[in-house]
């Protein structure tokens, strides 16, 4: 498994936690942001899978759109962590609740389908409902 973002990436969306250590431990650490990575791109993967989706994804358009994703869970793991108290839409709390917002938004994105992984699936006349050019042929031509 691949991980579908950087950390560094998901730090962008949340520049006021400042930078992240393990000695002396800042909250989160380093070492846990970076486990966040980790178990975002595989919850990430089980949606994939669900949907049958081959892994692990290569092409450079579904990448970009799994690595918004990816940030957007990333950030929101984050800011939860370093802000636990902090309530209300006025408060970084209320940016976790963005992110985590666009995060599900993501993820259904991936449940309906709607990421389109390779030309061949985005064109066929089977993802339409039309019959294949197979199907045309038995029927029209079936000798």
């Amino acid at each position: 498994m691949a991980d579908y973002c950087l950390l560094e990436e998901a730090m962008a969306l949340a520049p006021f936690i400042g930078d992240l250590t393990d000695i002396p431990a800042t909250t989160p650490s380093l070492s846990q942001a970076e486990s966040y990575v980790s178990l975002v791109s595989a919850e990430i993967d089980q949606h994939l899978s669900a949907k049958a989706y081959d892994l692990p994804v290569t092409d450079l358009p579904s990448l970009a759109s799994l690595k918004t994703i990816a940030c957007f869970g990333v950030a929101a793991l984050i800011i939860k962590s370093a802000f636990p108290s902090d309530q209300g839409y006025g408060g970084q709390n209320g940016s976790a609740g963005f992110y985590e917002i666009k995060y599900q938004a993501g993820l259904a994105f991936i449940d309906q389908g709607a990421l389109i992984t390779s030309p061949v699936t985005a064109t066929s006349a089977f993802s339409h409902g039309f019959p294949s050019d197979e199907e045309l042929a038995d029927v029209e031509a079936p000798y």
